[in-house]
């Protein structure tokens, strides 16, 4: 399960130098932000109460140290808006001694910042940005476990070879088994339900393997009760299933880009930069080889386009 898979991983080592922990997975409503969560308030914050909530920003592409630190300060009022404003005027250096200010004064007072990262934190091509990294590396920084990421974007694989002091952990649609367990700890542990073994079978049989619909259900249960979330379940299902489909017609005319989809779905991971970089051979190399009649030609792009870069 993927919090075992957290956790195994988080006290692998020495827990003094982990710095962040970014889970990333796709597609939306896989559970990032939900399996982070309850990973920081059962595992990390025992001296809080259970209602606790870490500390919550959200980054968006495109965004900086500058936009990190407003919301941040936010979260603590330490300084005033007109300060902060014109303190993020200054150099480089002194916008990264703001963020490293407002960072200790979070580790002083015990708090976690989880941040709903959408391509700020962790780039488009898998790469850590700039001003994250310095972050990372400061020796400035209190030593423990301070940012826990649900990134959009995976990171590359040997992301923490290159940050030692970061995790990095991807989730994938759970299987048949996985979702049953998360099913009933999320209903048992977490809400204290007591629900029949025939019914939780019915919603477990129904699942195709997002956390964030299991989650939803078993809310809808707690709020009403199972015969209404039993009638919810189709449009629950159905929300994830138009938010794939909705991404499938925008390509269901262009025989040639589906195929690139269908290609790009042979990868683990395919950066940004691979694909705006190798985009006009891809598109060559399918039209010569006819890959939409013929499917062996299929492997022959695989191993090409995986010597490109």
């Amino acid at each position: 399960m993927d919090l075992q898979k957290i956790e195994s991983k988080y006290y692998d080592g020495n827990t003094k130098l982990r710095r962040a922990l970014i889970v990333s997975g796709f597609p939306n409503g896989v559970g990032r932000r939900k399996i982070l969560t309850q990973f920081i308030v059962d595992k990390l914050t025992t001296n809080k109460s259970s209602a606790y909530t870490p500390l919550s920003i959200e980054l968006f592409d495109g965004q900086s140290i500058e936009d990190f630190i407003l919301q941040l300060n936010d979260c603590f009022l330490l300084c005033s808006k007109e300060d902060l404003l014109r303190e993020i005027q200054g150099s480089k250096q002194r916008k990264l001694d703001l963020a490293i200010k407002l960072i200790n004064y979070m580790a002083e007072k015990k708090e976690k910042l989880l941040i709903r990262d959408n391509g700020a934190c962790v780039l488009s091509n898998g790469h850590i940005c700039s001003w994250f990294e310095d972050i990372l590396t400061s020796k400035e920084i209190q030593s423990q476990t301070l940012f826990f990421i649900a990134s959009k974007c995976y990171p590359w694989s040997d992301i923490e070879n290159r940050f030692p002091g970061l995790i990095s952990v991807q989730i994938q649609p759970l299987i048949k088994e996985d979702i049953k367990v998360l099913f009933h700890a999320y209903s048992e542990e977490i809400h204290s339900l007591s629900i029949k073994e025939e019914d939780a079978d019915y919603f477990i049989n129904k699942f195709p393997g997002l956390p964030d619909q299991i989650f939803r259900c078993v809310d809808l249960i707690k709020e009403h009760n199972v015969g209404y979330a039993k009638k919810m379940l189709p449009t629950i299902i159905e929300s994830g299933d138009r938010y794939i489909l909705s991404l499938l017609d925008l390509f269901k005319d262009k025989h040639s880009h589906m195929q690139i989809l269908i290609l790009m779905s042979s990868f683990e991971f395919i950066s940004y930069d691979l694909l705006k970089k190798h985009l006009k051979v891809l598109l060559i190399l399918m039209t010569f080889c006819k890959i939409f009649i013929d499917i062996q030609y299929m492997n022959l792009l695989v191993a090409i386009i995986s010597t490109l870069d």
